[in-house]
């Protein structure tokens, strides 16, 4: 989510963004489904308000809050889409509620992905052909044995900290 909100703070276009958002999660080892359904939203032209709330900021607390708020976010909605994915199998009903329609709309796109087995379609959401291809070539190449991390390789924990406070700084130095 650090990433996402230096890349909202920038300008160029929605699909320059986008793809420099599918870029660094490929190259940095970050790939997650829940943040590419959000960023999709962020980046479209539907921005839903309230999203990562206070990353206007210039108030380095404030920024970096709206930021953890918005990664709790989508921990909770990544949590609720692993116990979607087995309830059948467990009996079990999971059902996520929030009045955060960035929240919700996360889950239910992520749902619908899941239920009509189907990739998120950038194109639909009003990106171009260059956005949707490079998302096709990341997911193709995910399956790649040579870039699983299972097991995390070693300096994994190191590298994800040493990535979190570059990214950091980067944001609040830009609101300074």
């Amino acid at each position: 989510m650090l990433k996402l909100a230096i890349l909202s703070r920038h300008r160029g276009s929605k699909e320059s963004r986008m793809t420099a958002f599918l870029d660094w999660m490929y190259h940095s080892w970050q790939f997650s489904a829940a943040a590419t359904v959000f960023a999709m939203q962020m980046f479209s032209s539907n921005r839903p308000k309230g999203a990562f709330k206070g990353v206007d900021s210039k108030e380095r607390g404030l920024i970096l809050e709206g930021v953890k708020n918005t990664t709790w976010d989508l921990v909770y909605v990544t949590e609720w889409f692993t116990r979607i994915r087995t309830q059948a199998e467990e009996n079990e009903l999971s059902v996520i509620c929030s009045r955060d329609f960035a929240l919700i709309r996360t889950a239910e796109l992520l749902r619908q992905g899941m239920l009509e087995n189907r990739e998120p379609s950038f194109l639909a959401d009003g990106f171009g052909n260059k956005v949707q291809e490079r998302y096709d070539k990341y997911i193709r190449d995910l399956e790649n044995t040579a870039r699983a991390l299972v097991p995390w390789p070693k300096g994994f924990a190191s590298y994800r900290r040493k990535l979190v406070a570059a990214m950091e700084g980067e944001l609040v130095g830009e609101a300074g």
